[in-house]
């Protein structure tokens, strides 16, 4: 997460299942939402990342594939 606060991101703010922001958006959500409606809703976010963290516990090198594959491909000379 350091090259994240570097760029100035808070990584604080990536998670939307935190309770602060979750009875922030009650407070801006109408009045007929709950705050189990809410949690329920975040509750897909939560899910996405346990499988993304799942796959990167199962296949480490995915984490390293994709720039690296990216980065061959601009080595590559154009044909002109």
């Amino acid at each position: 997460m350091p090259p994240l606060l570097l760029l100035g991101i808070d990584p604080l703010w990536l998670c939307p299942a935190d309770r602060f922001k979750s009875f922030f958006l009650l407070s801006v959500a109408p009045t007929e939402l709950k705050t189990l409606d809410i949690y329920c809703a975040v509750l897909s976010f939560i899910a996405i990342q346990l499988v993304a963290l799942a796959l990167v516990q199962l296949y480490p090198r995915m984490v390293t594939a994709l720039p690296a594959w990216l980065n061959a491909l601009a080595t590559v000379p154009s044909r002109r």
